[in-house]
């Protein structure tokens, strides 16, 4: 049986105007299990329209500086089934109490990771969501004194072993106001 077809053709060069490179300083982070996934919309081409959190449940937002955060999916050939591993790397330039408390805490959950590209003037996929399918967890976390670049934690959200994601990461096609109604107003970043 096969599982899927191509069903068009596709044009991948550009003239002009080629993609840019690089995140914007927010990611939002979604505990896996808070979300709703049977009320959120995805549409028939796989991209997410809506986000709905639990009753109670949000959304937290994770700042940093621009271009720091860092996303990307790797495709896996099987036997039987392909799939996707998703990461996202979220670098902290605070060696604070609050920071550790953060990343603490992350070591332990699964989230949903909603990331905003540069892209803005250059594609149509500006907020790409990381592990809808099967969540990420914390994969390692570099710390050290050192500092170096003066990074001074970067945990990496990344598909487990046994739980992959079926495609390249979605697309959220709403807005930035969108993600924002998600968070509660009191969980900006310390």
């Amino acid at each position: 049986m096969d599982c899927s077809k191509i069903t068009a053709g596709f044009v991948g060069g550009a003239c002009g105007a080629l993609p840019t490179g690089g995140t914007s300083s927010y990611v939002w982070l979604l505990n896996f299990d808070d979300v709703d996934k049977a009320e959120s919309t995805i549409t028939a081409d796989g991209n997410i329209s809506a986000i709905a959190m639990k009753d109670g449940k949000y959304a937290y937002l994770f700042e940093t500086i621009d271009n720091a955060n860092e996303a990307g999916a790797t495709f896996n050939k099987g036997t039987y089934v392909n799939n996707y591993d998703h990461t996202v790397t979220l670098r902290i330039f605070k060696d604070t109490i609050a920071a550790k408390k953060f990343v603490n805490e992350l070591a332990g959950a699964r989230v949903i990771a909603v990331v905003k590209r540069k892209c803005v003037d250059t594609c149509d996929n500006i907020f790409e969501v990381y592990g809808w399918d099967s969540g990420l967890k914390m994969s390692e976390n570099p710390y050290s004194t050192t500092l170096t670049d003066n990074v001074a934690m970067a945990p990496v959200l990344a598909s487990d072993d046994i739980s992959k994601e079926t495609t390249l990461p979605r697309t959220f096609t709403g807005d930035e106001d969108d993600l924002n109604a998600l968070c509660e107003q009191s969980n900006a970043n310390s």
